[in-house]
C-alpha cells in the first residue's frame, strides 16, 4: 500500500473476498471479484440491504441470472414435472454443501407446486450416506445437486452403492466444471439421468485445456478427475486481468497513471479509482480482447449480461 495499489483482483475465497471488498470500498480501490457469492454483482448487484459497494465487480454470473437459467432447463427438459399431479413421487430434492447457494434456486422454489427437500451435503457419524438415505426414503428421484466438484465423484458412488442410479432417477449438477469428471467406470449411461450447467467457453479455453492435460500426461497416468483441465474459476480469473488490462489501457489513452500511495486512515483518497472501474465497465465483445468465458459485458447494475451458460447430458463419450 506503501507504493500504491491500482486495483485488486480476487482472491477465490468467498469469505476473504468480503473482507478485502470492505478495505477496497474504504480506499476507492477497484475490486475485480473472482469468488461467487450471493452479492454477486457490483453497485449494488447483490442482496437487497446488502451494502455493496460501488468499487467492486465480479465477471461470475449474478444469483438470479443464474437461478433463471437453471429454472428455464428444469422446464425445458420435460421429465421435471413441476406442477402438483396425483403422478408425483417425492416432488424435487436439492442437495447443496453452502447455504448461500440455495439463492440460486429462488426462482425454482417459487416456481414448484410439489413438496421440494432441502439437504446440506455434511458429514453424520463419518458418513454422507445418510443423506441418501433420506432421499431414498421420501421416495424423490428428481435431484438438484449443488456440492463442490471435488465431492461429486463421492456422491455419485453413493447414489450407486444404494440403487439410486435407475432410469427413474434425474439429477441436474449445478456446479462449475461437473461435466469434467470421469464418470464411466459407475456405467450410469443406461440408468440415471444426469446433466450439468457451466459456462459456454472459448474454444481457447478446450486448447488450453488439451495442453494442460497433454504436459501433464508425459509425467505419469491420471484419474481424470480434475487434473485434465482448466477450472473455470482459473478462466473467471484470467478474464478478470483482461478487464483490467482493458481499463487501464483506456484510461492510459485518456491521462497519465500516477500511482500514490495508500493510507487507511484516509479513506476514499484514490480519486482515479472511479474513473478505472468505469473504463472497464465499458468493455464490450467490439472491445478486441480474447477472453475465456465468452463476452465480458456489464449491465447498469453492473451485473454481468450477454453471456451463455451451456447445459451438458452424459453419454457414453461423456458429458455432451
Amino acid at each position: 500500500m506503501q507504493q500504491g495499489v491500482l486495483a485488486v483482483v480476487g482472491p477465490p475465497s468467498p469469505v476473504a473476498s468480503q473482507q478485502v471488498r470492505s478495505v477496497c470500498e474504504h480506499l476507492a480501490v477497484p475490486f475485480i471479484e473472482t469468488a461467487w457469492h450471493h452479492r454477486g454483482g457490483g453497485g449494488g448487484g447483490g442482496l437487497e440491504g446488502d451494502n455493496e459497494g460501488p468499487y467492486s465487480v465480479n465477471l461470475n454470473p449474478d444469483y438470479r441470472t443464474f437461478g433463471r437459467a437453471i429454472l428455464d432447463y428444469v422446464r425445458a427438459i420435460g421429465d421435471w414435472d413441476l406442477a402438483k399431479n396425483e403422478g408425483s413421487h417425492g416432488g424435487v430434492a436439492i442437495v447443496y454443501k453452502d447455504p448461500d447457494t440455495l439463492l440460486k434456486f429462488e426462482p425454482l422454489l417459487n416456481a414448484v407446486q410439489v413438496p421440494v427437500l432441502l439437504r446440506q451435503w455434511r458429514r453424520q457419524a463419518g458418513t454422507f450416506q445418510y443423506v441418501m438415505k433420506e432421499l431414498r426414503s421420501a421416495k424423490v428421484y428428481k435431484i438438484l445437486v449443488d456440492i463442490p466438484t471435488s465431492e461429486i465423484l463421492r456422491f455419485v458412488s453413493i447414489a450407486k452403492l444404494m440403487n439410486m442410479t435407475t432410469t427413474y432417477h434425474s439429477y441436474i449438477f449445478t456446479s462449475w466444471d461437473a461435466q469434467r469428471i470421469d464418470l464411466s467406470k459407475y456405467q450410469l449411461i443406461k440408468s440415471a439421468n444426469m446433466s450439468n450447467e457451466r459456462y459456454n467457453v472459448s474454444q481457447r479455453v478446450e486448447n488450453m485445456r488439451e495442453e494442460i492435460f497433454n504436459v501433464q500426461s508425459r509425467r505419469g497416468n491420471y484419474s481424470g478427475n480434475l487434473t485434465n483441465m482448466l477450472p473455470t474459476q482459473a478462466a473467471t480469473l484470467f478474464d478478470s486481468l483482461i478487464l483490467l488490462a482493458h481499463g487501464l489501457e483506456r484510461m492510459a489513452n485518456a491521462r497519465s497513471i500516477q500511482v500514490q500511495p495508500l493510507k487507511c486512515s484516509a479513506p476514499r483518497q484514490n480519486a482515479r479509482g472511479a474513473t478505472l472501474l468505469n473504463y472497464m465497465r465499458s468493455m464490450t465483445s467490439e472491445s478486441g480482447f480474447a477472453t475465456l468465458t465468452g463476452p465480458v459485458e456489464f449491465d447498469a447494475q453492473w451485473r454481468r449480461s450477454n453471456f451463455t451458460l451451456v447445459a451438458y447430458e452424459l453419454t457414453r463419450a461423456g458429458f455432451n
